[in-house]
């Protein structure tokens, strides 16, 4: 049976209380090792106002962010270290200035406990910086997926609707994403239609 499936790539409604922009992109109406399987797919999108962005790209919030990825580096990283040996090698030292190997070790050690921390946050802050120069959406780690669905008409309905002036919208969900928390009492419906097909094909009461 060959796959029935309708595109709508549409917003279809939001809720007034959360926020949270639905956009219906297909229903489909298939058969999955014999049995039927049908169902909706979409996206959750939520509206940012240009002060959300300013702060989105502010420094402090993309390292926030980037806590965690594992791209950030610390006083004890190798490659950290292995700079601060370096330069502290190509200082230019008199013969008197250690008595000793050991002397000459610790002296090193020093430059490295107290430079350290200061090449990791400058390496840290270049990156962020990198990130919000270069950024593919309007901010770093930006998921402006499904956002051209949202139509200029959109916009203003939901501008009014939530009180604000919308600079962008970032989805924060999708797939699968209608289910009866999705149409409750604080969904407001924005095509009947789509909604009802979504209910019929998903089983929602």
């Amino acid at each position: 049976m060959a796959r029935n499936e309708t595109k709508y790539n549409k917003v279809i409604g939001y809720n007034k209380e959360s926020n949270e922009i639905y956009i219906c992109n297909y229903t489909f109406d298939d058969f999955l090792h014999d049995k039927p399987f049908r169902g909706a797919t979409g996206s959750v999108l939520s509206p940012l106002t240009s002060d959300q962005v300013e702060y989105y790209n502010d420094i402090e919030t993309v390292l926030e962010r980037f806590d965690g990825s594992g791209l950030l580096k610390d006083e004890y990283d190798e490659d950290i270290r292995e700079e601060c040996i370096d330069e502290f090698a190509s200082f230019d030292y008199d013969e008197d200035d250690f008595d000793s190997e050991e002397a000459y070790e610790d002296a090193r050690e020093k430059y490295i406990d107290e430079n350290a921390s200061d090449k990791a946050e400058e390496f840290n802050r270049e990156l962020a910086e990198k990130e919000i120069n270069y950024a593919y959406g309007s901010f770093p780690f930006h998921d402006d997926s499904d956002i051209g669905y949202i139509t200029e008409e959109d916009t203003k309905i939901l501008e009014e609707a939530f009180g604000i002036e919308i600079e962008t919208f970032e989805c924060i969900g999708g797939g699968r994403c209608f289910n009866d928390h999705t149409f409750n009492k604080d969904f407001v419906s924005l095509d009947d239609d789509i909604v009802a097909s979504i209910k019929l094909i998903e089983g929602i009461a």
